[in-house]
């Protein structure tokens, strides 16, 4: 998705933790939210419903946040001085993201990429398996050591060969 903004910005969604969008819940449903969350565990069918989706553009601090039936709708600051980062994270640089990594045998080759934090991502590709398991524990303990890591995975020819934090919760 991509919203072109007013002031000729383009806000681009075209993947997950970015820093220009958030979710929005009313307050009369937060409640309900947070006690459907602790009671269903993975079920996240109420925060789906009750949230709606809203961007910031990083050009001229404009909000953009859809209503319930999807339509758009934009919000002007009163100051040009807005912050350009009011939708990220409250861990600030310092958020928790992603490692994963894949190896295809077949085709002997394979990917590892993460996003973490503020300025802390990469892609790198294999042609060893070998390699890209030594190269996903290596980023693994790093970012691990730096509290910056909310989940990874490893697949070996589509088989989980490492799951952080595990399935089971152990």
């Amino acid at each position: 998705m991509k919203i072109r903004c007013v002031c000729d910005g383009l806000i681009v969604d075209q993947t997950d933790f970015q820093r220009n969008k958030a979710y929005l819940v009313a307050d009369q449903d937060w409640f309900d939210v947070l006690d459907d969350e602790e009671g269903q565990g993975t079920d996240h069918g109420l925060l789906l419903e009750s949230s709606r989706t809203m961007w910031q553009c990083g050009e001229c601090g404009r909000l953009y946040i859809d209503d319930r039936s999807g339509t758009l709708h934009r919000f002007d600051p009163a100051e040009t001085t807005v912050p350009r980062d009011l939708l990220a994270s409250a861990r600030g640089a310092r958020w928790r993201g992603n490692l994963r990594g894949h190896w295809w045998a077949g085709a002997k080759s394979g990917e590892l990429w993460w996003q973490c934090g503020e300025d802390d991502g990469g892609w790198e590709r294999f042609t060893s398996g070998e390699e890209l398991e030594r190269r996903y524990l290596e980023e693994f303990r790093r970012l691990l050591d730096l509290d910056i890591l909310r989940s990874s995975f490893l697949r070996l020819d589509g088989e989980m060969a490492h799951r952080w934090p595990p399935a089971d919760g152990h």
